[in-house]
């Protein structure tokens, strides 16, 4: 009797879980949380927002830094030797996990994962901080008579030397490094670039109009700049190597790009203004959706951050920081998904299950990611590369549930779910 009683029970459950997969099958998205406040470690704004390699969570405002490793819950002090000034504004980690922060009186180093600084440069409102794949440092500063300057450090901080481009009107900097050969920067109204680690100079390629970028990200595929002219977002505009660059002419009237951020992990770009909140795309930053439900009204949003276990943090004009689970949406065109890209076999899943792509385009493992019904990435190392145009994924360290493919091609995201039955 307890017998039949249990298969009653899994046979219900196992309705349960195919109702809700044909469900899910019919509308490719996941479930989305909204923002929801979060303990501030003071009564002020964070400039600067930062998540460290080993998911530390930093908050940097004119009291200096404090950090959380229980992504915001609580929070710890940190200790400079030096005194902390005021106004942190930026955040960068090398690949030995040295942490360095700018604020309005120079450039400080961590050690220790962010416990303990100490000054590496004493300057003048050093706004930002980037690091290239050897280490080497880059910092864009101005001084008291509103001079801007760019400089590079070779050795974690210990001298440095300036590269500000010569016989340019220079209104203000902002620098992306893109790899130790290759430095795009805005210095106004115009764009340039660098091969040589700053030596010389080069203006790019014409763009349609000339404005004002205030950032720079480089995704998978694109380096993209946002302009913003006299308080109206003039659009974004792209470019494969720094040199040439257009505007992407489809990007929404309505959409405000005072900055732009890129997210790795989950390839995708979020822009945040004092008008319109945040918005976020997809990795070509083609598609575009807002991204605001759950922030209070009338805020402005000074800085957005992306933790290694998939939240997402902001913080705000009102002293609050917002978090949110980091969630895959459908933000490329409908017609996408409904496309046959791919099929999946056999499907429910109970050992291994073929990838078969319906398309000519070479595909491999790096453009597949598998997450679960929660939207984080599952790993799975048991994926074989067949001749033509299948793979086979081993589903044997899966529980049983719903799962999520995802395939870039193309430059766009394709999705499918598929069932795990043990």
């Amino acid at each position: 009797m307890k017998y039949f009683t249990m298969s009653i029970y899994l046979k219900v459950l196992l309705g349960i879980i195919i109702i809700l997969y044909f469900l899910l099958n019919s509308v490719i998205t996941f479930c989305q949380d909204k923002w929801e406040t979060i303990n501030s470690p003071s009564n002020e704004n964070a400039m600067s927002l930062f998540v460290s390699s080993d998911n530390i969570f930093f908050f940097g405002s004119g009291q200096g830094i404090k950090w959380s490793s229980d992504n915001g819950n609580s929070w710890n002090n940190t200790t400079c030797e030096s005194g902390w000034a005021h106004s942190i504004f930026d955040f960068k980690e090398d690949s030995q996990g040295r942490i360095y922060a700018v604020a309005a009186s120079g450039v400080f180093k961590s050690t220790d994962k962010g416990k303990r600084w100490s000054m590496a440069k004493d300057d003048y409102m050093v706004r930002q901080i980037e690091i290239d794949e050897n280490d080497n440092l880059y910092i864009t500063s101005s001084t008291q008579q509103g001079e801007y300057k760019l400089q590079y450090s070779s050795n974690h901080g210990q001298n440095w030397k300036v590269i500000t481009p010569k016989n340019q009107t220079i209104e203000f900097l902002t620098l992306k490094v893109i790899n130790s050969s290759l430095m795009v920067l805005s210095i106004g109204a115009d764009l340039l670039y660098s091969n040589d680690k700053g030596e010389t100079w080069e203006l790019a390629g014409e763009v349609d109009e000339h404005f004002n970028f205030n950032s720079i990200i480089k995704t998978k595929t694109n380096i993209i700049a946002n302009s913003f002219y006299q308080n109206f977002n003039q659009g974004l505009f792209e470019s494969t190597d720094g040199k040439a660059w257009h505007k992407m002419t489809t990007i929404p009237e309505s959409n405000y790009f005072r900055w732009i951020k890129y997210n790795t992990q989950a390839d995708e770009i979020y822009s945040f203004d004092f008008i319109s909140g945040i918005n976020k795309s997809g990795g070509d930053g083609m598609n575009w959706m807002n991204f605001n439900d759950g922030l209070p009204s009338g805020i402005f949003v000074y800085d957005i951050a992306f933790g290694k276990d998939g939240f997402i943090y902001v913080s705000a004009s009102d002293q609050h920081v917002y978090r949110r689970k980091s969630t895959i949406n459908s933000i490329n065109n409908d017609n996408d998904f409904l496309e046959p890209v791919f099929n999946v076999y056999p499907n429910p899943v109970i050992d291994n299950f073929i990838i078969e792509i319906n398309k000519k385009e070479y595909f491999n493992t790096e453009n597949i990611e598998i997450f679960n019904i929660n939207g984080r990435v599952i790993q799975n190392e048991g994926m074989i590369q067949y001749p033509g145009n299948r793979i086979k994924i081993s589903a044997l360290n899966l529980n049983s549930g719903i799962y999520y493919l995802r395939i870039r091609l193309n430059n766009k995201y394709y999705f499918k779910p598929f069932l795990v039955l043990k």
